[in-house]
């Protein structure tokens, strides 16, 4: 599998996922209810009542069925505002959502290149088992013509056993780190998993400016705590609104009678219709009132500030994800020499050793120092694919396509 393809499967399963993606359903039907409270209400009932002492009162019996329709026109903006409120708090639902999908992305992104870098350490474990093995051989055949003593030959022995437990630590690394890409893309945590090799090196371009201005622009939960300051500034409307008049409009047809259909009806109309207006204002509430608004704009406040505290979170974030990527790729460049020195150093090592010129011990320094700069190398390449996506992700950009 490549990358693109673990991301897109891990996506389609994940359980984070799922449930932001619920929440936003379930923001969008409170959204939908509150629009709908705006509408006309249509209502019906039914009465039945029994009077047997009735008398002068009006029948025994009387039986009613009404239609009414009731709109309301003003409740101090609090419907409207309630509609704003729900719309916002969709907004943030979806903010919420695709910073969690970029979670998944990262974790993805970064289990993939461990398994790519373990991988890597195995081969170059495998590889000095090889080497070892090699020169236990060599030594073997020196030993028995006599030129070098005992020791010697012990020491590569000694050696190639430590390079074997090293490789059978490399194979556990592996595994472990196949078994983590694999919880991520919910399978068997035992499934075999072959994964595309791209654990490479591409320059990049990026600068401190502009990763900074990327991160406050995109960055979800800045975004997120900006829409807080738009809800908390809807809260005071909201907390206003009880103390505000209210205007209602309504009709009623009602029927009536002493018969279960509501028909005749002795004592007045068998039928009245009623259209009205009406007002009310709770205008006095010992001080309820300015309480309530200070509530409200003391939580506007809190949000302001929250703001501000995510801002400096996130730039804490996104310099730490850009230092590490230039940490990164100077230990590529700085690793890639090493090699080139270490493999000429084994090489020369080697040379001298046939010729009886060295030691065991120069010869497994020098193997040593070869295994110990190509591991380097594979961790810098690590380090600079995964600081790719960790700068990508602190920015808020990362989609899923890989680092880059």
């Amino acid at each position: 599998m490549d990358l693109p393809g673990c991301v897109a499967e891990a996506l389609d399963r994940s359980r984070d996922l799922s449930l932001r993606q619920a929440q936003v359903a379930a923001r969008e039907a409170a959204l939908s209810v509150s629009r709908k409270d705006l509408y006309p209400g249509l209502g019906a009932a039914y009465t039945a009542r029994h009077q047997p002492d009735a008398s002068l009162l009006g029948p025994e019996g009387y039986f009613s069925y009404s239609l009414s329709l009731s709109q309301p026109v003003y409740r101090g903006e609090a419907l409207v505002t309630t509609v704003d409120v729900r719309a916002l708090e969709v907004d943030e639902a979806r903010l919420n959502l695709g910073r969690t999908r970029q979670d998944v992305v990262r974790d993805v992104s970064a289990a993939y290149f461990e398994l790519l870098r373990s991988g890597k350490v195995e081969a170059e474990a495998e590889q000095a088992v090889e080497r070892l093995a090699a020169h236990v051989r060599d030594a073997q055949a020196f030993f028995d013509a006599g030129l070098i003593p005992k020791n010697d030959l012990l020491l590569s022995e000694v050696q190639l056993a430590q390079g074997r437990q090293d490789w059978a630590r490399a194979r556990l690394g592996t595994a472990l780190a196949r078994t983590r890409l694999n919880i991520f893309l919910l399978r068997p945590a035992d499934q075999d998993l072959a994964v595309a090799d791209i654990l490479t090196y591409a320059p990049h371009n990026r600068t401190w400016e502009g990763v900074l201005a990327l991160a406050l622009e995109r960055r979800a939960e800045i975004q997120a705590a900006r829409v807080g300051v738009q809800r908390a500034d809807k809260g005071i409307t909201l907390a206003d609104a009880p103390f505000r008049p209210a205007v209602t409009l309504s009709a009623q047809y009602l029927k009536q009678g002493d018969e279960p259909f509501a028909s005749p009806y002795p004592s007045g109309p068998e039928e009245v219709k009623t259209v009205q207006a009406s007002l009310e204002w709770h205008f006095w509430s010992w001080g309820q009132r300015d309480d309530a608004r200070g509530q409200a704009r003391q939580e506007w406040r809190q949000a302001e500030i929250a703001v501000d505290q995510i801002k400096d979170g996130v730039i804490v974030q996104v310099r730490q994800a850009f230092l590490a990527l230039l940490e990164a790729e100077g230990n590529i460049g700085v690793t890639r020499k090493a090699i080139e020195q270490a493999e000429e150093n084994y090489r020369l090592s080697q040379a001298r050793y046939q010729a009886q010129l060295a030691t065991s011990t120069e010869v497994l320094d020098a193997q040593t120092l070869l295994t110990q700069a190509r591991t380097n190398y594979f961790n810098a390449l690590y380090g600079y694919n995964r600081a790719l996506v960790e700068l990508d992700w602190a920015c808020g950009v990362l989609d899923g396509g890989g680092a880059g």
